[in-house]
């Protein structure tokens, strides 16, 4: 793997939707060279799918993490799921209420023993509307993460300039995201997550290599991307002296469902 395979990985770990053309320009090699790479990245294994992460709110719901030092939990209720070095696994939990996540985290606690943290962020305002035709747009991309705009907007017989426009809003407030998973142990990328007391002052050290973060009154997780273990390391670094109380692991392995 050469740097401008990390450049790709990169750019469609940052944002899977990133038009093909829009990153052989910043590359700076050809599309064809391009979709031949990608396509070689897809049958070794390194990137092993794309996948949409869902706001839960959009569907009246929230989102509640716990981790645990154990990988060994399968759940209809799991929507994401980081296994760490550390030996801890963080789960991402849907439910309707407080309530329900934390019946959740004590199902997945019988099995699993006694969590090393428990997180449910109080419900942040969307900043947009959420209506039939953005839900509509959300189901095709759980098809196809990828699908571009043309073919979405033929599928819902409306104009592009509509869809990509509702895209764009639901990218900008988080409603959505788009992620390549990556098979780390094929690359000397790194995936970190950070869990802190004080997230605001940690999204510095990444810039524009944020994944996804949730945040509440200061609290939060940031799951974030380094292209190389140095810069790895030195984040790691940088992010104890900002917040020495914040806990800092290496992701191995990752999937959204």
């Amino acid at each position: 793997m050469d740097n401008v395979d990390k450049k790709i990985i990169f750019y469609l770990i940052k944002n899977a939707r990133t038009p093909m053309k829009e990153i052989s320009e910043r590359i700076g090699i050809s599309a064809q060279v391009l979709n031949y790479r990608v396509a070689r990245l897809q049958e070794s294994g390194v990137i092993r799918k794309f996948s949409i992460h869902v706001n839960p709110q959009i569907m009246g719901l929230i989102s509640g993490f716990a981790a645990f030092r154990n990988s060994n939990y399968e759940s209809k209720h799991v929507v994401s799921k980081f296994k760490c070095l550390e030996e801890i696994t963080i789960y991402e939990f849907n439910g309707k209420d407080r309530d329900q996540i934390l019946e959740f985290i004590s199902d997945a606690t019988q099995k699993l023993g006694e969590p090393f943290m428990r997180y449910i962020p109080e419900t942040r305002d969307l900043r947009m509307s959420i209506g039939k035709f953005d839900l509509d747009v959300i189901r095709i991309l759980k098809e196809n993460p990828r699908m571009p705009v043309q073919a979405i907007a033929e599928r819902m017989d409306t104009k592009p300039a509509i869809v990509r426009k509702r895209l764009n809003m639901m990218e900008k407030n988080k409603v959505i995201t788009a992620v390549a998973e990556i098979d780390l142990t094929k690359t000397d990328s790194t995936i970190l997550s950070i869990i802190s007391s004080s997230i605001e002052n940690l999204f510095p050290y990444f810039r524009d290599n944020i994944i996804f973060y949730i945040s509440d009154k200061g609290n939060g997780i940031i799951i974030g991307y380094s292209d190389d273990l140095k810069k790895a390391r030195n984040t790691i670094e940088k992010l104890k002296e900002t917040d020495p109380s914040s806990q800092v692991m290496v992701v191995y392995e990752y999937e959204f469902n």
